[in-house]
């Protein structure tokens, strides 16, 4: 359990700007983009069960909510969005935690220093990793979805 801080403008900004941009490339598809607060419950094992709130999740299998509308299942990607509370977090705990528990793609925003890092995740490991910066004039995209990209000179605005 986390006692953590609301988030400042910038973060919720680019959490926006991010999700529109996801909203846009799967709208009529299966796959599925949702922002916090939403529970995602892991089970790492049949004993240790985790749940977090990822500032935006993509699911493929919907068959994974229950009957109350929760998700108890892996997101295909997931995407969190550094703050000073969160930075260690983020960036240590849950890329471990996304690694073990089978996520594809992990996108790392960082709004302060206006760059997006994207690791692709398989068997408990990092198997590529890209960074995407505002400075470059790039636009970030995803490696799972080909479809999937955002401008960061959007996100960043």
């Amino acid at each position: 359990m986390y006692n953590l801080a609301s988030p400042s403008y910038k973060h919720q900004r680019v959490v926006g700007e991010l999700y529109g941009a996801f909203y846009n490339g799967f709208k009529g598809k299966k796959c599925v983009p949702l922002t916090s607060p939403f529970d995602i419950t892991f089970f790492k094992e049949e004993d240790n069960v985790c749940v977090v709130q990822p500032d935006i999740v993509v699911i493929r299998d919907k068959d994974n909510l229950d009957e109350k509308g929760n998700y108890k299942g892996t997101p295909t990607l997931v995407v969190e969005v550094l703050s000073p509370s969160t930075r260690n977090k983020n960036m240590l705990k849950k890329l471990e935690l996304y690694k073990q528990c089978g996520v594809n793609e992990y996108w790392i925003v960082d709004p302060i220093n206006e760059h997006i890092l994207v690791y692709v995740l398989e068997d408990n490991d990092i198997v590529n990793n890209k960074t995407y910066s505002k400075s470059a004039q790039q636009a970030v995209r995803s490696e799972v979805f080909e479809e999937l990209e955002a401008d960061l000179q959007d996100v960043f605005a």
